[in-house]
């Protein structure tokens, strides 16, 4: 499996290795029918998940955008939650045996509910602590994987 990265003229995505344009298609991978986000179901209802992607590469998709919450990834300010880290890099192997690529988009407060009270009382600079904290985490978890789609923290 190739890693994706930008072309060396910067004009479209191509992959690592052999370098042949790769033109991404696919979802958002955001909420199911009920309105429930990714996070508040791939614990208990697994099997969906993996039936979910495999209808997408069905569909001809070779991206699934995922949309994280910081609040399910992280614990405090600097305390990553290492349980959501693994079933994130369970969903990683799953994309992996897919044959699909994950474009990861993070620090999502899509519900006030969720919203942790000690996020409300950060200051600017605390928020900006906690964005690196987040990714920093993500990235440990994902960099490594040549189907995380546009984490690479080399470029």
């Amino acid at each position: 499996m190739e890693s994706i990265e930008v072309s060396a003229d910067h004009e479209h995505f191509a992959f690592s290795k052999s370098k042949a344009k790769f033109s991404p298609r696919g979802f958002n991978y955001d909420r199911d029918y009920k309105m429930r986000l990714l996070e508040d179901y791939w614990d208990t209802e697994w099997e969906t998940v993996v039936e979910d992607f495999r209808e997408m590469k069905q569909l001809g998709a070779n991206v699934v955008r995922i949309h994280l919450q910081v609040a399910k990834f992280m614990e405090g300010p600097d305390k990553p939650n290492r349980r959501s880290l693994s079933r994130l890099k369970q969903l990683l192997n799953l994309a992996e045996t897919t044959g699909l690529y994950l474009d990861i988009t993070g620090l999502g407060c899509y519900r006030k509910a969720d919203v942790p009270a000690w996020f409300e009382h950060l200051n600017e600079q605390d928020r900006w602590t906690l964005q690196a904290n987040f990714w920093r985490a993500i990235s440990k978890s994902c960099s490594k994987s040549p189907r995380c789609f546009l984490l690479r923290p080399d470029q």
